[in-house]
Parts: C-alpha cells; structure tokens; sequence
C-alpha cells in the first residue's frame, strides 16, 4: 500500500475500494456465524421492542436476533455500500419485513427512537474522542432509558496472556487509535458518552462479552 494510502482510516479506504469492502464485508459476516452463536446461546434481547444495530454490516446478527424474538423490529444501520448487500440475508433469515435498512454515516447520526441499540465490535475501531462521539449520537437518537449493547473483548488485568491483548496489538496495526479495553476501561468509555448502570455478561469463548449499559 502506498505510504498516503496509511493516512486514511480502513473505513475511508473501503469508500475508495469497493472491491476490498466487498471481501472485508464478506469475512466480518463469516466471522460473526461463531459471534452469534454465543450471542443467541448466552443473552437474551427479548425485552427490546426496537434494536438498531449501528454498524451492523449485511445484518447476520441483527437478522438472527429478530427470528429469535418474531415480536421485536429491527433496523441495520451502516454505509450505504454495505447494507446495500443486507437484502439476501434478511430474507433468507425471515425477518426483511420487519427491519429497516437505513445507510449512513454513524458519526453524523443513527436512526432515532428506538429503545435498545447494538454495537458490535465497532467501538474498538477507534480512539476516545470518536467513540465518545459516536456513544453522544446514540444518546441523542435513544429514547429515555434505552439499553445499549457493546458486544465486545474485555481485556483482563494484569499480564496473563488472553487473546484480547493479540487482537489489541492488531487494532493498533489496522486502525488510527483503536484499541481492546478493560472493564473500568469500558465502563468509563460508556460513562463519557452519556450511559450508566453498566453490566458485564461473558459469553462463550475469549473474544466477545456482552456490555449493557442504559441512557442516562
């Protein structure tokens, strides 16, 4: 890659490689067939009558959600060049007449007035100021008393090996300031960006917890 290419976010690249988009896209859903797997086995979202999922790609997680829960409506919320490819999926998971697909910017705004919103492995792309940023335009579109769900790695402390820490160091190489953090770390994070009563859920395998935290 090109030294001025490094300057630019992955995310700016995706914009100008619509080909790599394509193949990124492809393995994050790959990827997310064992995410959800522990996602549906360990947390139950039931009590969410509207999830928007914030970056949620083609909508694998958001989509297996929805056929959980048949009384609960979604929305997919990412760049418009990747939930332009959403439609497939939520078809073939049964649940396309009861989700929204809504493409955007997530630093600009999120869709408004639901009461629980989803954030896989999103907040982990970027530093402070933007996560906080981005925490800010979810608290201003949630209703009063809306959860958050930050599915995410908890790093522990201390200086046990974790596979957590080997995804740190590759957050470090792959993005400008993203970074794994630890439960203070989160909690503190989560606080900054206007949510409170924060709870740790661990799910099954080293990589993925799910954070609940509710609109302050």
């Amino acid at each position: 890659m090109k030294r001025h290419s490094r300057r630019r976010t992955l995310f700016e690249y995706f914009e100008r490689d619509k080909a790599f988009e394509h193949i990124f896209s492809g393995a994050m859903t790959s990827r997310s067939a064992t995410d959800v797997r522990a996602v549906m086995e360990g947390f139950d979202f039931s009590g969410t009558k509207t999830l928007v999922d914030v970056g949620g790609g083609r909508g694998f997680l958001l989509g297996s959600i929805l056929a959980r829960n048949p009384s609960q409506r979604g929305v997919l919320h990412d760049l418009p060049i990747v939930v332009a490819e959403a439609k497939p999926v939520l078809e073939h998971l049964g649940v396309a007449d009861r989700c929204d697909v809504v493409g955007g910017n997530f630093f600009d705004a999120v869709p408004a007035g639901a009461d629980g919103y989803l954030l896989k492995h999103i907040l982990h792309n970027w530093e402070e100021d933007n996560c906080v940023k981005l925490l800010r335009n979810i608290h201003a579109a949630a209703k009063p008393g809306a959860r958050l769900f930050v599915l995410e790695s908890i790093v522990p402390s201390g200086n046990t090996p974790h596979m957590s820490k080997h995804l740190d160091l590759m957050m470090l190489l792959l993005t400008h300031g993203g970074r794994e953090r630890t439960q203070a770390e989160w909690k503190a994070l989560l606080m900054a960006g206007g949510f409170g009563s924060t709870r740790f859920v661990g799910l099954a395998g080293p990589l993925i917890s799910v954070i609940e935290a509710r609109r302050a």
